[in-house]
């Protein structure tokens, strides 16, 4: 069959369709992604050049800036420790003969309100004025005193932990007095003594002890023993101050460089006068620039005034009198009980130490006199447990010793003990 020819424009038509289709189709094709072209710049800078600093820091976002670590303030710990003081137990024939029952000594009745006072305290001092030579050899009053064992017992009973034994009476029984003296306190435990040695050794030490994380330092020293002398070969055996000031001084030094309070007990004064004598101010001010923070003073057997010295720095009570007697003047029946507080503050490496809270008040000895050399029915009170039927003239008696007490210090509050 012979093939038909297409006209001409009908050729030319179809040209024109297909380059439309052609051009329709490319455009279909043509990649999404494609590049933007490019704005000119009126002053324009190469891409590969860099930016100049002040654009880069234009451009940059600020950095925040990091605060500063915060230093911890150390934890600051407080540790407290409490001391009761009183003066001297002079234990006449008629205290021992008083608490004599028969089978034993029981002098519990005579002191308990001491022990009352003292009990709630954690450091507790007295002056064993007569020594407990040996129950053995018996006991004995004035001049040559020894004192029954049972006495200490009650005291250590009482809490008692902190005993001084050097004083003028301290060799009434010899040297195998005082040998008997340390064994019966070394047997006591947890009490602390000082004043009498059996060894050079003890003698030398720094006696550090420690109580609610507070450690004290105790030495005892006393004037002089009534004319007698430890042995030659044994000078050590009493902390006799004549003559050995600067060693007293020294072992005062060195305790306060370790231990956090230094207390001294010191034996001196005038016997029977309630004025400070010349050597106990220079000697008090000496042992406060040494390091001695509490100066617990005794001797006259009658009180003598409390004061701050050295700038507050040290609470000295020149004396305390008689803690319990069998003395006639009514000055040796009046005696000081004291009460202190001891805050150690520590705070990182920083370590303070302050005597606060001092306070005192007066104590009287009292009895019935049974003949010119007896005294009997012996029993301590504080004043403000005294009735007009104990004592009449109570109220009067305390105020002309509380005068004295105050005389050179009238900040230390009276009553609180």
């Amino acid at each position: 069959m012979a093939k038909r020819k297409l006209k001409k424009g009908v050729v030319r038509a179809l040209y024109v369709i297909l380059a439309a289709l052609v051009v329709l189709a490319g455009l279909l094709l043509w990649p999404k992604h494609r590049e933007e072209p490019q704005q000119a710049s009126a002053d324009p800078v190469p891409r590969e050049q860099e930016e100049t600093p002040q654009a880069a820091e234009e451009s940059e976002e600020p950095e925040e800036t990091a605060e500063p670590e915060k230093t911890e303030e150390p934890e600051t710990q407080v540790y407290t420790a409490s001391l009761f003081a009183t003066g001297d137990s002079l234990i006449h024939g008629s205290v021992w003969r008083d608490a004599w029952t028969g089978d034993g000594y029981d002098f519990s009745n005579q002191l308990e309100v001491i022990g009352r006072l003292a009990e709630p305290y954690d450091i507790e001092y007295y002056n064993q004025e007569t020594i407990i030579g040996g129950d053995d050899r018996g006991p004995s009053g004035y001049p040559n005193f020894n004192t029954p064992s049972a006495y200490a017992d009650q005291m250590v009973r009482y809490g008692f932990n902190l005993v001084s034994t050097a004083n003028n009476h301290c060799l009434d029984q010899g040297p195998s007095g005082i040998e008997n003296s340390i064994a019966y306190w070394k047997a006591q435990e947890g009490v602390v003594n000082s004043g009498t040695f059996v060894s050079e050794e003890d003698q030398q030490s720094l006696n550090i002890h420690e109580v609610n994380g507070i450690s004290y330092a105790f030495f005892s020293w006393t004037y002089g023993m009534n004319g007698l002398a430890a042995p030659s070969d044994r000078p050590w055996m009493v902390n006799c101050y004549d003559g050995r000031v600067d060693e007293m001084l020294d072992q005062v030094r060195r305790a306060d460089e370790q231990a956090d309070v230094v207390i001294v007990a010191m034996h001196w004064g005038t016997e029977y006068s309630m004025g400070v004598n010349d050597e106990q101010r220079d000697l008090a001010q000496r042992l406060s620039e040494a390091g001695a923070d509490i100066i617990i003073g005794n001797h006259p057997h009658v009180i003598e005034p409390v004061e701050w010295v050295n700038d507050h720095k040290t609470i000295c009570f020149y004396a305390m009198g008689n803690m319990i007697c069998a003395q006639w003047d009514e000055a040796n029946l009046v005696g000081v009980v004291a009460g202190m507080n001891i805050v150690k503050t520590v705070k990182g490496d920083e370590v303070t130490v302050t005597i606060e809270d001092v306070r005192a008040d007066l104590i009287w000895t009292h009895y019935v006199k049974v003949s010119d050399q007896l005294v009997a029915d012996i029993k301590l009170y504080l004043f403000s447990e005294l009735t007009d039927d104990i004592l009449w003239n109570h109220e009067e008696i305390y105020q002309k010793y509380l005068d004295v007490l105050t005389s050179l210090d009238d900040s230390i509050p009276i009553g609180g003990v």
